[in-house]
């Protein structure tokens, strides 16, 4: 998978809250902040209190490609969770 040696993940990284439109952990603002590798294998994203995305009943986008989006107007009338993230990276 990894041209020089194993993947490793990053650290758990949040930079954004629920406030506003939602809540958007994004690749893009990780790789400007020196945080991410460009092209990551894979993503975790969970709640700060350690839930899964995918278990939180919240619509959100989790793609290595993009980073972990929550949308407000996405959800069923109520804010989005407080999310972080983690990639897997070469």
């Amino acid at each position: 998978m990894c041209p020089t040696g194993e993947a490793v993940w990053t650290s758990w990284l949040d930079r954004d809250n629920p406030s506003g439109n939602g809540d958007y952990e994004t690749l893009n603002d990780f790789l400007s902040a020196g945080q991410a590798c460009k092209e990551p294998l894979d993503l975790v994203c969970e709640t700060l209190d350690g839930v899964p995305a995918d278990q939180t009943g919240q619509n959100v986008i989790v793609d290595p490609a993009q980073g972990c989006i929550c949308v407000n107007a996405n959800q069923n009338d109520q804010a989005c969770l407080d999310y972080r993230v983690k990639f897997l990276c070469c």
